[in-house]
Parts: C-alpha cells; sequence; structure tokens
C-alpha cells in the first residue's frame, strides 16, 4: 500500500514580498498545478490515501472559486482518500468532507481510520491541550500512522501544538507525519517508528530554499518504509559570492556567474556579494541586478561588500576624499558601521547613485 505524506502547501498565497504582481500570480498558479500534478502522480503509482497535514491554504482569506477547485480535484479523484488537518493558516469549513475526503474535527480527539492493515490516527490539537499522546491509542499488531500539525522538539512537555517526541515513544506508532515546518526533515520515535516533516510542495520566499516535495510511504505486511520525493517546479537558492580580489566589474560578473552556474534558470535565486573591494572601483549593481533578472526567473542581488582601505594612503590627504576617509576611520563607529559609510560615500563621490 502506497500513502503519499504532504503538508504546507499554502495554496492562494499572496507571494508578492519576494516577486513582482504579475510573478505572484504565475506562482499561484504554479503552486495549484502542482498540488493537481501530485495527485495525478498519486493516482498514477497506485496511491491509496494522501495525508494532508496542515496548512493546505495560507489563510482565511481563500476565494471561493479557489476552495472549489481544490475540493474539486479532491473529490475527482475518487480511488484516493484525503486526510486533511487542518493547520495553524487553515480556518475551519474551507474545505468540507467528501466521499473520499475525511476532514477532521477541531476537538483535540484523535480520529482513527483503517485501511487493510495500516491505522491511520489524527488529531486537530485544541489550544492549550496538554500531552496530546496519552490519548492516542494504537494496536501493536497494526502498521500505525499518526498526524499532527505543530512544532515537534526531542523532550519536556508538549501543550497545545508544542509537541515533545519523548510522549509519543511507546505508543506503537510506526510514522509521526507532521506538518509546520517546510523542509523535509526526520528523526527516530523510539525503536519502531520514527517522525517526519514532509516539508512544503513549493518553496515560497528565500527562507524557503532547497528541494521541496513530498515524503512516499510504502506498506508491505508490517513494514513501512518512507522516501522524500522531490517535486517543486522551481528551487529556490540563496548563494554567498566572495567577490575579494576583484578590481573592475569584468572580474565582478565573472564571479557573480560563476557562483550560479550550476542553478536551473528556472529556479529563483538571492545573492549576497561578501568580500572586500577597492576603495575606487566602479560598482554597478543595477547592471549585475539585471543580469541576474535575464538570467533566471527571479533573482535579488544583496551587496554585503566592505571596501578595501589602508588608513596610511589618507594620512596627508587633505582632498575632500581624505577628508572624509579620516573622519570616518577615526569616529566612534562600529567597523561594519564604518565600512557601510565608507562604501556608500565613496560610491557617490565616484559619481554613483544610492537608492533610499
Amino acid at each position: 500500500m502506497k500513502i503519499i505524506h504532504c503538508a504546507d502547501l499554502h495554496l492562494a498565497s499572496a507571494l508578492e514580498t519576494s516577486l513582482s504582481a504579475e510573478k505572484a500570480r504565475e506562482r499561484r498558479t504554479e503552486l495549484m498545478i502542482q498540488f493537481s500534478q501530485m495527485i495525478r502522480y498519486a493516482k498514477q503509482e497506485g496511491v491509496r490515501a494522501i495525508l494532508i497535514a496542515g496548512d493546505l491554504f495560507d489563510s482565511a482569506a481563500v476565494p471561493t472559486r479557489v476552495a472549489k477547485r481544490v475540493f474539486d480535484m479532491m473529490t475527482a479523484a475518487e480511488d484516493i482518500l484525503f486526510f486533511y488537518l487542518r493547520g495553524n493558516h487553515d480556518c475551519v469549513g474551507i474545505v468540507p468532507e467528501g466521499e473520499n475526503i475525511l476532514v477532521v474535527p477541531q476537538d483535540g480527539t484523535w480520529v482513527y481510520y483503517d485501511m487493510d492493515q495500516v491505522t491511520v490516527a489524527l488529531c486537530d490539537v485544541a489550544e492549550g491541550m496538554e500531552n496530546t499522546a496519552e490519548n492516542l491509542v494504537l494496536s501493536p499488531e497494526r502498521v500505525n500512522i499518526a498526524v499532527l500539525h505543530g512544532d515537534a522538539r526531542p523532550s519536556g512537555k508538549s501543550v497545545g501544538t508544542d509537541f515533545a517526541m519523548s510522549d509519543f515513544a511507546g505508543k506503537n506508532i510506526n510514522y509521526l507525519a507532521l506538518g509546520h515546518y517546510h523542509s523535509y526533515r526526520v528523526g527516530t520515535l523510539d525503536d519502531r517508528g520514527v517522525y517526519c516533516y514532509s516539508g512544503c510542495l513549493e518553496g515560497r520566499g528565500f527562507d524557503e530554499c532547497g528541494q521541496k516535495g513530498f515524503v512516499m510511504l510504502d506498506v508491505e505486511g508490517n513494514s513501512l518504509t518512507h522516501t522524500f520525493i522531490p517535486f517543486s517546479k522551481r528551487t529556490l537558492h540563496s548563494v554567498e559570492a566572495d567577490v575579494t580580489g576583484c578590481t573592475n566589474m569584468q572580474q565582478l560578473e565573472q564571479v557573480l556567474l560563476s557562483a550560479l552556474s550550476e542553478i536551473s534558470e528556472e529556479d529563483m535565486v538571492r545573492v549576497t556579494l561578501i568580500g572586500s573591494l577597492p576603495a575606487d572601483m566602479d560598482r554597478d549593481m543595477d547592471y549585475l541586478a539585471s543580469l541576474l533578472q535575464g538570467k533566471f526567473y527571479a533573482a535579488r542581488l544583496h551587496d554585503r561588500t566592505g571596501i578595501v582601505i589602508d588608513p596610511q594612503d589618507y594620512a596627508d590627504d587633505l582632498s575632500l576624499k581624505g577628508l572624509f576617509v579620516n573622519q570616518v576611520l577615526q569616529s566612534e563607529l562600529e567597523e561594519d558601521e564604518k565600512q557601510r559609510v565608507l562604501s556608500l560615500g565613496l560610491h557617490l563621490m565616484l559619481g554613483g547613485e544610492v537608492n533610499v
């Protein structure tokens, strides 16, 4: 038996923090398409059930047409059972129950569903509820999958959606499917089982970099295995490029492109320039930003470089530039702030522009 564990799809996200309005609309459509593609993949692979471990949507303000389309996608896949556990971004009633859709009630009780040798147990945890695991009862003779949405940590006290994994040890769980964190991660629960965050299906911002997808569970007899399936249309990357040693724009461009040479043009990138550059070097960041925008689906460029200044070079310099450099170097500013002020000031003196 095959079962998909997914979570944190955040359909209908605004997405305009990292993207233009046009690209944000396009990405919202892509998120919907990837959900549909996952269902199509499930059909092709003979998947019996899809576990949605919270945050199917991004907020309660979901357009009715979007919620209906998601409901229609699920009901059309009539051979697949959908288990929908609401997360902290979802709200009651967005997706109703259907013949093949089980929506977990929001009352803090465990709901059990048997499929052949597998038991799926789900709980929409009530606020302030302590030790969610205490009321979980699973047979040691069955393959047991539990589903929750919240913050898992190794030990401590379970309160609300803040779960201590030590509470779930010894509860006959083979696989604890979790939602809330947006990157795939897995840990040992006890000698029998594991807990796992599937991560989100698509990265939306640069705090969600790396491979995204879902987890495929495969049950044979009393054995359960799980495999992470990369599935996102686009991957987000955060890259640092050390440009120390560059003395002109051509070298700067070469270092930048070299740092991104392994990244697909279909992906989204955020590049941070680090290191130190000569004080009098031309730095056309608008040119570099435009270069990246033309090369990738979406790109951001941040300049965090410092400047190479030898105080002795300006010791006897009575020019405006020399006076400015000496004034900053002798100030009580922190070193990072000195670098920032010098960089902006010298850039302006060289005829550059600064966008505030």
